[in-house]
């Protein structure tokens, strides 16, 4: 019973794992369609569209790099679990 217990304790852990990885790819994707709108106009209105444009290229670019990683972590986090859990 004791290995049963550590069995899910253990598999909790790591579906935490794929939680909080999920919770980041939220959170870039709040970012990006959310705060990153805003500050482009304001830097748009600030120094002009071409700084605004250049600054949200880079942005964009960034956040859709690590998504693209976080969602590899995420997979893989799923299959360890997927394999823990059989």
């Amino acid at each position: 019973k004791e290995g049963e217990i550590e069995q899910a304790q253990t598999t909790m852990a790591a579906q935490d794992i794929a939680d909080r990885i999920q919770d980041m790819i939220g959170k870039f994707a709040d970012i990006k369609y959310k705060e990153l709108p805003a500050l482009h106009d304001n830097i748009r209105d600030a120094q002009g569209v071409e700084a605004a444009q250049e600054f949200n290229e880079t942005i964009v670019s960034s956040l859709d790099e690590l998504t693209a990683a976080l969602e590899e972590a995420k997979k893989n986090v799923d299959n360890a679990v997927y394999l823990l859990t059989g």
